[in-house]
């Protein structure tokens, strides 16, 4: 039988994912999902939506004559978002500006927003979004729509007069996904667990412990270490690094990438938050490499919702 070597295997792995197809420009363009999920923002106290520092990848070249950004709705290459309700109805446009400041990484620095109910011009600012429903945000390229991002906004009242008026919240993958992380893919690099979570109540924030437990089989592989987190009413991205399990010989120590993909097998990975199981999530190992699948999978997933992380993340959803 062949002597299988883990590391060798993820360096495989990882080299013929970004070698197929050969150039930058026979990938489709789409947005780095971790950037669309911290991006696409609302404010809760009163409704207000703004688009922050997303990232698109494998953008068209584009040039301006007189201005730093490539993509600008003046002279340069055109891109924008459309924001429309479940029924189709366009509610705003934003016309980005975008730079290419590490290819093929693009960064949707500002926008120009537009109502188009009213026609008129709103600036680089936030616009309404009070009203509760689903709504859907489409980014377009000259060349067409190259991806789709489903949301929705509910709000909460609160049973105290004096507590003030509504709250407003995002609904949608940010409940779901969630990603293992390794730096530039190194297996020496501490490996993370990235999780978006948010305080879903008419109430003050407050302090809660959160725990991770990491199995294979029933054995526990890994944990994190003991911490208080304080979510509040906007999703948040929460960073976990996973270390050894503390009845382990090795409790508490520096856990590599490499000491979780030395194993393959059927992992789970359930987060607890103050004693009480919020969520779990299962992912593989295959040839001393993390799985991707569904959505994740560049050659098969439909390129308007795929799950771009790039070289060193791997998403995965809820169970």
């Amino acid at each position: 039988m062949t002597k299988q070597f883990p590391a060798l295997a993820v360096l495989l792995a990882v080299g013929l994912a970004l070698s197929a197809p050969a150039h930058a420009e026979d990938y489709p363009p789409g947005l780095m999902y971790s950037t669309l999920l911290n991006g696409v923002k609302i404010i809760h106290t009163t409704g207000q939506f703004t688009l922050d520092r997303i990232q698109a990848v494998f953008l068209p070249a584009a040039h301006s004559e007189t201005s730093i950004y490539p993509y600008n709705p003046d002279d340069g290459g055109k891109l924008w978002a459309i924001l429309s309700t479940s029924g189709g109805a366009q509610v705003y446009r934003f016309d980005f500006y975008a730079d290419d400041f590490h290819p093929p990484y693009w960064l949707l620095n500002s926008y120009s927003a537009t109502d188009l109910r009213s026609g008129e011009s709103l600036g680089s600012g936030s616009v309404d979004l009070s009203a509760p429903g689903d709504y859907e945000l489409n980014f377009y390229l000259e060349s067409g729509r190259f991806y789709t991002f489903p949301f929705s906004v509910s709000n909460l009242s609160s049973a105290d007069p004096f507590a003030g008026g509504d709250y407003y919240f995002l609904n949608g993958p940010w409940e779901d996904w969630a990603y293992l992380y390794y730096r530039d893919a190194d297996l020496n690099n501490s490996i993370q667990f990235k999780v978006w979570l948010r305080l879903y109540e008419h109430a003050q924030p407050h302090d809660v412990k959160p725990e991770i437990e990491v199995r294979r089989g029933g054995d526990l592989v890994a944990t994190t270490r003991q911490m208080t987190i304080t979510p509040n009413h906007t999703w948040n991205r929460f960073e976990f690094d996973l270390i050894y399990p503390m009845e382990n010989t090795s409790g508490g120590a520096y856990f590599k990438a490499r000491d979780l993909l030395a194993a393959d097998g059927d992992y789970t990975l359930t987060l607890i938050l103050d004693g009480q199981k919020y969520a779990t999530w299962q992912f593989k190992i295959v040839n001393g490499a993390l799985n991707y699948t569904g959505r994740t999978l560049r050659s098969q997933a439909n390129p308007l919702t795929f799950i771009e992380g790039g070289r060193d993340a791997w998403w995965y959803e809820k169970e």
